[in-house]
């Protein structure tokens, strides 16, 4: 196992996790005495452990990494290009993507004739309706260190600029201040060296302890919209991706999908765009695009970009809508998508976000929450999958920004003898790339 690199341990112990996983719900699952009252709590341990350490470096990384990045530009106006071209990608996509879910929805019908026991469903759960003015004011902190101690990440990120980019403009003490950035944005990254070092493992328990606990079982009467869910976030990833990598950045998606499997693991088994987040910004150098890109637009990607969420938001609305004979005309349609975007920037990227923002969407629209509820039941097996797709959407944009900005270094990423840099065997060089 030492000589493996770091990327072949992580599939390894995903696959593992999946054999042990369903033996385990072969064995009785949650009603097994022993697993319950000894393999399920250790796995579960496992993986909130290995989920903790990596959300623990999320917040200095970002706060230093971005502020640092914005300071490197050296020109406020490449801020502004920057920041526009990366919100266009993510209003676009977002829309796109959500389109997709409600194209799915409306041509294979999940909801007509589905018969669901909604009796013992929660009917009414209390959320704070988002709207575009609030969204906005939401990226901005009252106090940027209450933002920073409950790792609120749209205010970090803003107030991060702010930082940058009063480096810029201060001068030679900018520069100093600059310079001390740079040193704990290198040292938080061998923080993350170290913790990536459990990564298999904590992939392993993550995967093993929810299909040992629920197994196939999960699926039941939402057999249909669970796989339209999937095919659409397949599409995503195959189709839309690919070709923002062939036409907008110019890049060959191979090569681009042969580093991306890490990523897309951790994203997968934790449910979490920030705790991929250290894992794509460390990519994103070997990958050539240039720090001042990746710094500023991963961590807002992590946070704002959900091509997954948006899909599966417009096909659970139209699934819903389906269920309950709640006719929808083209302009609703076109409001559920506009929505999916707004609540996918304005809500928290963190595990089950999606159940969350279902609820809120459905408020929003004035449908019945009982669907919520029973989807949030069984979330688990479609969570992983939606949080992979936003990652690695994340990657994309970050190659598609540097690439419309002429900056994406296309030797670099053309040289896959650098792909395997998270199993080097010095973490120094790994760190500086």
């Amino acid at each position: 196992m030492k000589k493996l690199d770091l990327q072949t341990k992580i599939i390894i112990g995903l696959a593992s996790g999946i054999a042990a996983g369903f033996a385990f719900n072969f064995a009785g699952g949650a009603n097994n005495e022993i697993l319950s009252a000894w393999v399920f709590p250790l796995l579960t341990f496992v993986g909130d452990l290995f989920i903790r350490l990596i959300r623990m470096c999320v917040v200095p990384l970002v706060f230093f990494s971005i502020a640092e990045g914005v300071a490197n530009l050296g020109d406020v106006g490449k801020l502004r290009s920057i920041g526009v071209k990366t919100f266009a990608y993510i209003i676009v996509t977002g829309i796109i993507s959500a389109g997709l879910g409600i194209f799915l929805g409306s041509i294979f019908k999940p909801g007509v004739g589905a018969v669901l026991d909604l009796g013992n469903s929660v009917t009414s759960i209390a959320v704070e309706t988002p709207n575009l003015y609030g969204v906005l004011l939401g990226f901005f902190a009252i106090n940027p260190f209450e933002a920073l101690a409950n790792a609120n990440m749209m205010p970090i990120i803003t107030f991060s600029v702010f930082c940058g980019c009063a480096m810029l403009l201060a001068g030679e003490r900018g520069n100093a201040v600059k310079e001390a950035f740079g040193n704990f944005t290198a040292v938080v990254g061998r923080i993350v060296d170290i913790v990536l070092k459990i990564t298999p493992y904590g992939a392993f328990a993550l995967i093993a302890g929810t299909i040992g606990k629920f197994g196939a079982a999960l699926l039941g009467p939402m057999l249909k919209f669970f796989v339209l869910d999937w095919v659409g976030l397949i599409f995503i990833q195959a189709i839309l991706f690919n070709l923002i990598l062939l036409v907008l950045a110019k890049a060959n998606p191979l090569k681009f999908w042969k580093r991306a499997v890490e990523p897309w693991i951790i994203a997968f088994t934790t449910g979490s765009s920030n705790s991929a987040l250290p894992v794509n910004m460390r990519l994103a150098d070997e990958m050539g695009i240039p720090n001042e890109i990746s710094a500023f637009v991963l961590p807002i990607g992590a946070t704002a970009n959900m091509n997954g969420i948006c899909c599966y938001l417009g096909l659970l609305a139209v699934f819903a809508a389906q269920i309950y004979n709640i006719p929808l005309s083209f302009s609703m349609l076109a409001y559920i998508a506009f929505e999916c975007v707004v609540l996918a920037i304005g809500t928290a990227a963190v595990p089950s976000g999606g159940v969350i923002m279902a609820t809120t969407l459905f408020t929003v629209l004035g449908f019945p929450l009982e669907i919520v509820a029973i989807v949030a039941g069984a979330y688990k097996i479609i969570d992983g999958i939606h949080t992979a797709t936003n990652s690695i959407g994340d990657l994309v944009v970050s190659t598609a920004v540097a690439a419309r900005e002429g900056v994406l270094d296309m030797e670099k990423y053309n040289d896959l003898t650098q792909s395997q840099l998270c199993g080097a065997e010095d973490p120094e060089a790994v760190l500086n790339g």
